[in-house]
């Protein structure tokens, strides 16, 4: 069972430990939701690498919050603020039960630490142990790609506005103009060539 692929729910409830808080997902940014605790050897060992990647790649708009399902006290803040550098990026407590509720159990995660990446549309792109180095190649190729929201809408064709089917309106047109018309009214344009031929054909089409 994996999230991937699925649309990341809204992560609330995050109590900070380190930094600042982190809204999850964030629209227009890579997020990484990284759960992790006091008591796993795993976790402690990858502090370093989540770091270097954050302050690598946190210039390009990354976000990246570590989530502990531990309480909120004051032995907790005292271990997170002795990683010093090591934990360099944001860390907060699972206040509201969300990353349990709404990836870790969804997702059939039970091991830690476990990360989690949402690209820019907030789509979950990414579930698994964040020392894969299918990890980090995960966020350097979802920073390149813009959000689907950025993208250049694709112009739509413009309206052909219809002609007046009077003959002195007709003759003020461009040829452009009364090309357009004809096509607009299924009429072939083949062996015209003056402007009044063209005039003539929508007119003798009127009768």
């Amino acid at each position: 069972m994996t999230l991937v692929g699925q649309q990341c729910p809204q992560v609330g409830g995050l109590q900070v430990l380190k930094g600042e808080s982190v809204q999850v997902p964030t629209p227009g940014h890579v997020t990484v939701v990284e759960v992790w605790a006091t008591w796993c050897p795993p976790c402690r060992a990858v502090f370093p690498h989540l770091s270097q990647i954050y302050n690598k790649h946190k210039g390009d708009g990354l976000k990246v919050v570590g989530v502990t399902q531990e309480p909120f006290t004051p032995t907790l803040a005292q271990f997170v603020g002795m990683q010093g550098n090591n934990m360099s990026y944001n860390v907060a407590v699972d206040g509201a039960g969300d990353v349990q509720k709404k990836l870790m159990q969804p997702g059939g995660a039970r091991g830690i630490p476990t990360a989690f990446i949402v690209d820019k549309d907030g789509v979950i792109q990414y579930q698994g142990h964040p020392a894969d180095p299918n990890f980090e190649h995960t966020i350097e190729r979802l920073l390149q790609q813009p959000a689907k929201s950025q993208e250049p809408k694709k112009e739509d064709a413009p309206t052909i506005e219809p002609l007046e089917h009077d003959e002195e309106v007709l003759k003020s047109a461009s040829v452009k103009q009364l090309k357009q018309e004809m096509q607009r009214l299924g009429l072939s344009t083949q062996g015209l060539l003056e402007k009044h031929e063209f005039v003539k054909a929508i007119m003798d089409n009127k009768k």
